[in-house]
């Protein structure tokens, strides 16, 4: 949860940058930044303030089904970096 909680910041603080430094994009930043503010409060809730016991029990979950398909969680884990690397890219590239 905790990398869920850093990436909103980092796509907070990215559209907080387009939103000042490029006109071009501020309308489509202002739209999405509330978005990401809200989805930085509820992972920081989530992360830091709420009770365990429902996300430990899923969690255990989670974890008993990577530990019985381990290619899968490799090859899911991958597509999820993939995934984020190819969103910074392209929102480097469009925006600054």
């Amino acid at each position: 949860m905790f990398v869920m909680f850093g990436t909103m910041c980092l796509m907070c603080v990215l559209f907080a940058f387009a939103a000042v430094f490029r006109p071009d994009r501020r309308t489509f930043s202002l739209v999405f930044l509330p978005f990401w503010i809200l989805g930085v409060w509820g992972t920081g809730y989530r992360a830091f303030c709420s009770p365990d016991d429902w996300y430990r029990a899923r969690d255990q979950n989670v974890q008993a089904w990577r530990a019985r398909h381990p290619r899968w969680a490799v090859a899911l884990f991958l597509v999820e970096i993939a995934s984020f690397v190819w969103t910074c890219y392209v929102i480097v590239r469009k925006w600054i």
